[in-house]
């Protein structure tokens, strides 16, 4: 069975994910975007590259373990993502409520 180097994988992907995130740094729009999106992207790298792994790391279901953990992740970021935006969203929504309320009077 052959042997891939998957430090050197993961090494690549971590630059590569590192130089998307600095330019994507100028499109931020929220607080605690780019930690949500490097938490989004940096697992979904790890859970390709267990596929490579030729050692035995443990199962949850049909996963590895560290794949169980990427994906569990992932989902804590996108959440974490969805509910900056909602939460931002709604703060907003208020504020220009209160503004209307302060003018009216």
């Amino acid at each position: 069975m052959p042997v891939h180097p998957t430090q050197l994988y993961e090494a690549i992907y971590g630059l590569a994910l590192f130089c998307g995130i600095v330019t994507y740094r100028k499109y931020q729009k929220r607080d605690g975007e780019l930690a949500a999106l490097l938490f989004i992207f940096y697992p979904l790298g790890r859970f390709m590259n267990e596929f490579l792994r030729a050692d035995d790391r443990g199962t949850v279901w049909i996963l590895s373990l560290p794949q169980f953990l990427c994906v569990l992740a992932a989902i804590v970021a996108v959440s974490f993502l969805l509910m900056n935006r909602v939460s931002q969203h709604v703060s907003l929504s208020i504020g220009s409520n209160s503004n209307q309320e302060l003018t009216n009077q």
